[in-house]
């Protein structure tokens, strides 16, 4: 690689102070592949990779599991922050992400845990509606 190119890259520590995080957390993230990396005799890794992971970073959006998003509505799996948000629009009043974790504590909802994330069936925010409207949301459409 040439002396040009190789300045479009960080190496591993220098990855760690852009990223503001430590370099083992840079060797998982690499391991995990969410972050790609190159060998050129040590590992790098682009800007564009780091700064990705960065406007991610807290993001579940795009966790994955055995190869599957975590959170996909296509696929009935909703995130707690999904639910609150559409069921605040359709209720047009709020309901907040702790009252959802706090339902699924309770046992009152369905839920299960995928890594640290809960994943919601639709069936769960059908059920926090009619427990918030009192009336039957069979008929509405969640998206």
């Amino acid at each position: 690689m040439t002396e040009e190119k190789l300045k479009e890259f960080f190496t591993v520590a220098e990855a760690a102070i852009y990223a503001r995080v430590t370099q083992n957390t840079i060797y998982a993230l690499i391991q995990e592949g969410r972050i790609a990396a190159t060998r050129e005799g040590r590992l790098l890794v682009t800007r564009e990779a780091i700064d990705e992971y960065r406007a991610n970073k807290y993001s579940r959006d795009h966790w994955t599991l055995n190869g599957e998003k975590i959170h996909d509505i296509g696929q009935d799996r909703w995130s707690v922050l999904h639910t609150s948000k559409v069921l605040s629009t359709m209720l047009r009043k709020p309901i907040s992400s702790a009252y959802v974790y706090y339902l699924i504590r309770k046992g009152r909802i369905e839920a299960h845990k995928a890594h640290s994330a809960w994943v919601l069936p639709k069936s769960s925010l059908q059920k926090i509606y009619q427990m918030k409207s009192g009336h039957n949301p069979n008929q509405l459409t969640f998206a």
